[in-house]
């Protein structure tokens, strides 16, 4: 009978003499219960029979011997193949599982047949996992401290600015008590000339008053012109002719002081002439009266005299669409207006609603040149433009342009003001 012995490779050089080992156990334990069974039958037998039942036994030990230990090796072959199939289906196993739970769980080493640990087994096993998770786990934590200063820096940089916030906002609330606190109970308040001033300031008003000041400068400007006036040949007197002056302008630099600007015609026995002057001149509010705060200056600013009409914004009906369906009704209302206005001199106050007294007892009405009527009033508050002649009482024909707010109120018109 022929021993087959199959072993496992992958427990080839791992259980080799542990399997050695159990063989020669199992042979001596064969033997011995072989030997014990024939001292046994030799000494039930009778001594004439001892020669020939000795070779018997001999010759039955040494068949049997061999038989019980082929049978011992075959079962334990079969056990040691049993154990490595096992083995090999519990280490692919246990490779998936330590694979995964690398990180989560420490591999276990496993005990032989006999009990004993398998040290190169778990050796083998453990090698791959433990180098991997040793790295896995150093970059782990390397990430970990990286987030760890990452958030820190964060909470740093989040605390810094929540401290300075509420720094300023501490500072501000102490500066706003602080400065209402002044306020409320230890400044002075201001004076009423100071609160008017204020007030004038706002509204671009200086309270200086210029009524008067063409008065003063038609009863004074001559005085002032002889202080600094000195008589070429052939002139033998010079003056500011009476009624000449014309205010250009007054500035006004506060409610006290204001720079005038006017002209006025220098007349002497060589001729008239016009000319510019400046003056700087205050008001005494407690006398309420005016006196130069300079000398009579002839000014270098020429204000030169313009002509030409242009058109203003708050009089053009630029981009206003006409009325044309009820234009004709309003041109034959306004003809007639002006004829009871100007020429019968009648009461018009039910075609006419507006605050100021019109018309002129010296001029005749004579015609209308133009007339339009627009569905919009223009920035001044007026529909209608109509261009119109008058005749003086002095033998003058006048054209006159005026602009007209017409309304249609029940069936007829209404003039509510006039330009």
């Amino acid at each position: 009978m022929k021993i087959k012995l199959s072993y496992d490779e992958d427990r080839e050089d791992k259980k080799g003499s542990s399997s050695e080992e159990s063989l020669l156990d199992l042979a001596r334990k064969a033997h011995d219960s072989s030997s014990e069974s024939a001292s046994e039958s030799d000494s039930e037998t009778t001594p004439e029979d001892g020669a020939g039942s000795s070779d018997a036994a001999g010759v039955t030990d040494e068949v049997q011997t061999p038989v019980e230990s082929v049978e011992s090796e075959e079962s334990a072959d079969q056990q040691v193949e049993s154990e490595s199939a096992e083995d090999s289906k519990s280490l692919k196993k246990s490779k998936v599982k330590k694979q995964k739970a690398a990180k989560e769980k420490p591999v276990k080493s496993k005990k032989g047949f006999f009990g004993k640990k398998n040290k190169d087994k778990d050796e083998v096993l453990d090698a791959g996992p433990s180098v991997s998770k040793g790295s896995d786990s150093k970059e782990k934590e390397d990430s970990e401290e990286a987030q760890d200063k990452v958030i820190s820096q964060r909470l740093f940089k989040l605390k810094v600015k929540k401290a300075l916030f509420a720094t300023a906002l501490v500072g501000f609330l102490v500066a706003n008590t602080v400065v209402g606190v002044y306020n409320a109970f230890f400044k002075e308040p201001p004076s009423y000339s100071q609160i008017a001033a204020n007030v004038n300031r706002l509204n671009r008003f200086t309270p200086f008053p210029e009524v008067g000041v063409l008065s003063y400068l038609n009863k004074n400007a001559d005085t002032l012109f002889q202080e600094n006036a000195t008589l070429r040949k052939g002139a033998k007197e010079a003056k500011i002719a009476p009624g000449s002056v014309n205010l250009t302008e007054v500035v006004k630099k506060d409610a006290f002081t204001a720079n005038v600007y006017f002209s006025a015609d220098v007349e002497t026995a060589l001729g008239r002439n016009t000319h510019n002057f400046f003056l700087s001149l205050g008001f005494d509010w407690n006398e309420g009266v005016y006196y130069p705060m300079s000398e009579l200056q002839l000014s270098v600013n020429n204000y030169p005299v313009v002509t030409k009409v242009s058109e203003s914004p708050y009089l053009t009906f630029k981009d206003v669409e006409r009325d044309v369906a009820n234009e004709q009704s309003a041109r034959t209302f306004v003809n007639n207006f002006f004829i009871m206005l100007f020429n019968e001199e009648a009461d018009v106050s039910t075609f006419y609603s507006g605050d100021r007294v019109i018309g002129d007892e010296n001029a005749r009405f004579e015609r209308i040149e133009d007339f339009k009527l627009y569905t919009q009033r223009n920035r001044n508050g007026y529909n209608a433009v109509v261009t119109y002649y008058l005749a003086f009482d002095e033998g003058v024909t006048y054209k006159v342009t005026n602009y007209l707010d017409l309304v249609n109120e029940g069936g007829h018109w209404v003039v509510k003001s006039i330009l």
